[in-house]
């Protein structure tokens, strides 16, 4: 049986027949000509420090990548971080950033600023982990802050794609202090305040803890200018294997089933987007909700991770909207025609199993390039968990290559 690299060694300039192959390989449901739309932009997450000439050129001319996903912050020192300290950590990544930007233009290449150190840091990273500014409702007002002084910097900033608010929300309900927002409050107060200083940039909105299955939670946020988001861990265990377990120890799971729990994780979101545009909560455009992957990755000691990886890309890449759409419009149809013939015919009530082909990405980024071995698919995994940088492409980096080539010139 042919390999995962006998079945995507093809170069950039066959792409079309990269397609097929790929779509043969997942069993995808529909026909290729139900396939409406591909995302725009696809790259990768890559740390501020290790944004250089060299690596950007790599990341255009051997990934194609069009995209970086930048996180703003400093992991190591934000916890307690507050007032004067904390607008001196961001300070200096702010100033790192604003040496890195015009490489990075000069590359023809774009950034999603993300926000990863909000003030006071983590008050516990023991799972679920918890936001300082929730038990201190003092730092919800230096949060807005900071995002005013963000935009007021960077917001023109031709080399910006887009703001993503927070790259993972982290709130306790059983921690949140008298006074403090919720998430959901808190980031219609910073949308807000953000528009109040730029009407149009583009910003990037997750759920807590960027969990797919939370996004239907969100409030209704009317923005033409907003993109929703999530971090593609349908298989969390799977996904980190290698990091809390034994490399190679837990079973791929089959291309069916990631599908399908894409599918069904996402449609209550894309049902919600539906009824509150129905309701007049949101503007007819919408719907259907513009949909962001901030982190698509598995690990390099996971088992059969070039299939997986594979699976994954292929399932964001593919949109099945025009026939599901056409279903719903087929039945409401109906029911015009019957309520004209006066005849007492309930109008549909769609469920979020009539959603399950609509969910379709325009974006994502692959975590990552420059960060930790584990993610980084440049690097293979052996038996006892080593961590070595592969001469050639790894299966991983094939499938990535493979679905970027896919990116404008």
């Amino acid at each position: 049986m042919p390999n995962i690299r006998e079945k995507y060694m093809l170069s950039a300039r066959t792409t079309s027949y990269w397609l097929l192959s790929l779509l043969v390989l997942l069993a995808l449901s529909a026909p290729i000509s139900d396939i409406s739309a591909a995302p725009k932009q696809r790259g990768f997450q890559v740390p501020l420090e290790g944004i250089t000439e060299a690596s950007l050129d790599d990341l255009k001319s051997n990934w194609n990548a069009n995209v970086l996903r930048v996180q703003i912050g400093n992991n190591t020192e934000m916890d307690g971080k507050t007032g004067s300290a904390y607008d001196a950590m961001m300070e200096d990544r702010f100033t790192l950033l604003d040496q890195k930007l015009p490489l990075i233009a000069a590359k023809n290449l774009k950034v999603i600023f993300c926000l990863y150190s909000p003030p006071g840091g983590f008050l516990t990273r023991e799972a679920p982990s918890h936001h300082r500014m929730y038990s201190e409702p003092a730092l919800q007002n230096d949060y807005i802050a900071k995002w005013r002084q963000i935009i007021t910097r960077y917001g023109t900033n031709p080399a910006i794609l887009a703001f993503d608010i927070d790259n993972e929300p982290a709130m306790r309900k059983g921690l949140l202090a008298p006074g403090a927002k919720t998430w959901n409050a808190l980031v219609v107060d910073v949308i807000k305040a953000i528009r109040e200083i730029n009407p149009t940039v583009p910003l990037i909105v997750k759920p807590l803890y960027g969990d797919p299955s939370k996004l239907a939670s969100l409030p209704a946020i009317n923005d033409s200018n907003l993109t929703y988001s999530y971090n593609a861990y349908f298989y969390n265990s799977y996904q980190h294997t290698g990091i809390s377990s034994a490399p190679f120890s837990i079973a791929r799971p089959t291309d069916a089933a990631l599908l399908l729990k894409i599918r069904q994780g996402l449609a209550k979101f894309y049902l919600g987007v539906y009824n509150r545009v129905a309701k007049k909560e949101l503007s007819p455009s919408s719907f259907p909700p513009k949909l962001n992957v901030g982190e698509a990755t598995v690990s390099s000691c996971a088992l059969e991770s070039g299939e997986f990886i594979a699976a994954l890309l292929g399932a964001l890449e593919k949109d099945d909207s025009i026939p599901s759409r056409r279903a719903r419009d087929r039945a409401l149809s109906k029911w015009r025609n019957s309520r004209n013939k006066r005849r007492r015919i309930k109008k549909p009530e769609f469920t979020a199993q009539d959603f399950m082909l609509d969910v379709a990405h325009d974006s994502y980024t692959v975590h990552a390039y420059g960060e930790s071995p584990f993610w980084d698919p440049r690097y293979n995994c052996d038996a006892s968990g080593n961590l070595t940088l592969s001469p050639t492409d790894t299966d991983r980096a094939i499938v990535i290559k493979g679905m970027m080539s896919k990116n404008d010139p």
